[in-house]
């Protein structure tokens, strides 16, 4: 899979991808666990490992302050107080939640980071392979609403105004981290860089070679040493995009999903419904922001084809690719899928 004088990065369901890079002088790879997965960086200029370190102190930092599964996280502590007081937080996770919330507004409600009651409730019923109650579901759904965030842009706080509300930035953590991330790099007067991990990239200046960075896109039913791929003789990818400054996200249903009485259930919650989004099984988004791109794949596996490509088509500086649940691929005006 050798390609050449491009750098190439499979999007796998796990942390799991391919390199071929050139070796160069003054190049730095690193990668740590973080953000629920492996983060590497690659840094090529002066100062890499330098740079490289602050950007993963910098991940690890947001992810600190903004993960549900840090008990001592700001996003934790807005929760335990949902209902009863406003939380005085850190620019870095108010940020993040405002940014969310006008992604909610932009996406008419299809992103929703007070997703957190019903992404409970689906992750068990994953986990166990049973479907929860129906009233469990519309109980829990009657909690997603980005309207009662309560945000204080002078004094810096949040509030949800019910008590029993969960903010999840799940659908943007990993973005958002490494928007803040590539600022760090920034600083260091970094031009040519990556940043990945196993749905989020970033994509700094070019690659050794002087070319856009070129990324394979992972076809979101190809199983490795299936019989059904030998027979099939399907390949591993639908396709390359090349980019130059810019952000990658994506997401299918191939990443946490159960089958129960022959039905495919991913972790994709549609916040109208309750239920996990069908019909879809990955989206593709690029654009200038990483959180962008992560809250828009949210979104667009939720609201479907036709609205979804009609979000993608109006969002500035954004381009996208879905792959409908027969495998068929529709992708936005300016899209381009290359095949080699």
């Amino acid at each position: 899979m050798l390609l050449g004088l491009f750098s190439a990065l499979i999007i796998a369901s796990s942390a799991f991808y391919l390199w071929v890079t050139p070796q160069v002088a003054n190049a730095y790879t690193g990668e740590q666990k973080l953000l629920g997965t492996t983060v590497e960086i690659k840094v090529f200029g002066p100062a890499t490992r330098t740079a490289a370190q602050a950007a993963f102190n910098s991940i690890k930092k947001t992810e600190s302050l903004i993960s549900k599964f840090n008990s001592k996280s700001e996003i934790c502590l807005i929760n335990n107080f949902a209902g009863e007081s406003v939380v005085a937080v850190s620019p870095v996770t108010y940020n993040a939640v405002k940014q969310s919330v006008n992604f909610s507004k932009a996406t008419n409600g299809y992103f929703d980071i007070t997703i957190g009651p019903l992404a409970d409730l689906w992750k068990c019923a994953i986990q166990n392979k049973a479907l929860p109650e129906k009233d469990a579901i519309e109980s829990a759904r009657a909690l997603v609403d980005w309207r009662q965030i309560l945000l204080d842009d002078n004094l810096g706080t949040i509030q949800l105004q019910n008590p029993e509300m969960k903010l999840d930035l799940g659908g943007i953590g990993k973005g958002y981290a490494f928007d803040l991330a590539k600022k760090v790099l920034d600083s260091y007067h970094v031009q040519n860089a990556l940043i990945s991990c196993s749905s989020s990239i970033i994509a700094i200046g070019l690659n050794p070679k002087g070319k856009p960075w070129k990324i394979a896109i992972r076809n979101p039913r190809f199983v490795p040493n299936s019989a059904a791929a030998r027979a099939a003789k399907e390949k591993p990818y639908l396709g390359f995009v090349e980019l130059t400054n810019q952000a990658l996200s994506t997401s299918g249903d191939y990443e946490q999903f159960t089958e129960i009485d022959g039905k495919r259930y991913c972790h994709i919650i549609d916040p109208k419904t309750g239920y996990p989004a069908q019909g879809i099984e990955c989206v593709v988004i690029i654009s200038k922001s990483a959180a962008l791109a992560d809250a828009y794949t949210t979104a667009v596996f939720a609201m479907g084809i036709r609205d979804g490509l009609r979000l993608i088509n109006f969002g500035r500086d954004t381009e996208g690719m879905i792959v409908d649940s027969r495998g068929k691929v529709y992708t936005s005006i300016g899209f381009k899928l290359l095949k080699d």
